[in-house]
């Protein structure tokens, strides 16, 4: 079970290249180190950013008007890292611009000149370091973008548009336990995390998706043996002459494990069940894909 329980432990385990040749995405909106996860939820003052709020009266003892963490009215410019309203700049004292940021998974508008360590974001990226705007993003899925000189090598934690965060390897965007998306540097070994055709694997079956309680987990992987995870739809994935074939947990869906085919529950007798390693087992036009009712021949 040495690499089943691989897979168990990489649960919580795309190439995440940037071809535009950018750091920075301009989407209107703070983006998340990953081209699906938007989050376009600046607010001001709860306005669901309806403009810039108008004061009732006019600031006097220079005093500015704006919505600073949901107080709206005036207020004194504030000072270096303290946070501010993007939609009154001048609610930052001079030199300091307000911007945007991400700061330990939280949507914040603070005063910055880009120095190092500041919080900050792709969008408003006025970072004067040597990486400039680099976002983390962990385990559980909280991202914290920071201006930075350079990568911790001791950090197996990647920016996919800053390359010298993972100078040794690819960023690969994984699965955490919890079902989030986090980006960790992979040397491309066997059992680490991949998407397939992210081309990040050093493997010789490259990368596979074995079935785990119904879910398929993508790995470097290499020939598995018995009881152990496997990919059905990869060539090879067992250790010959074993077969890839679905395993039923009560209550927790199907796993492809390797075995020799005695006490198989892929749906024997259930109409349209196949055998992955049989490339006979579907008619022209089909083939055997996993179901939830096991290997089952299906339209191409």
């Amino acid at each position: 079970m040495r690499r089943l329980a691989s897979v168990f432990a990489l649960l919580l385990l795309v190439t995440c290249k940037d071809t535009s040749g950018q750091r920075g995405i301009d989407g209107g909106a703070f983006t998340i180190p990953d081209a699906g996860f938007i989050d376009a939820g600046f607010y001001d003052s709860g306005l669901n950013d309806a403009g810039p709020y108008q004061c009732p009266v006019t600031c006097s003892g220079g005093q500015v008007c704006g919505c600073i963490l949901g107080d709206c009215g005036c207020h004194t410019p504030k000072a270096f890292n303290e946070p501010c309203d993007v939609q009154h700049p001048e609610t930052c004292e001079s030199p300091f611009q307000c911007v945007r940021a991400r700061s330990e998974g939280f949507d914040i508008d603070i005063c910055s000149d880009g120095r190092l360590g500041i919080a900050c974001s792709k969008t408003a990226d006025i970072c004067t370091t040597q990486l400039g705007c680099v976002c983390y993003t962990d385990a559980s899925s909280t991202t914290d973008c920071r201006c930075r000189d350079a990568h911790d090598p001791n950090n197996e934690l990647c920016d996919r548009f800053v390359p010298e965060t993972c100078p040794n390897g690819v960023c690969v965007r994984a699965i955490g336990s919890g079902g989030g998306a986090f980006f960790f540097c992979s040397d491309g070994a066997e059992g680490r995390a991949c998407e397939p055709g992210d081309g990040s694997c050093q493997t010789s079956l490259g990368c596979t998706c074995p079935i785990v309680f119904g879910q398929a987990r993508c790995t470097c992987g290499e020939p598995a043996e018995a009881g152990e995870a496997c990919d059905p739809n990869v060539a090879g994935a067992c250790v010959a002459p074993l077969m890839c074939l679905p395993q039923q947990t009560p209550g927790r869906g199907i796993t492809t494990v390797c075995g020799s085919g005695q006490g198989r529950d892929g749906g024997s007798g259930a109409p349209g069940s196949c055998d992955p390693n049989d490339p006979n087992s579907c008619p022209p036009g089909t083939a055997c894909i996993m179901t939830a009712q096991g290997f089952q021949c299906v339209m191409r």
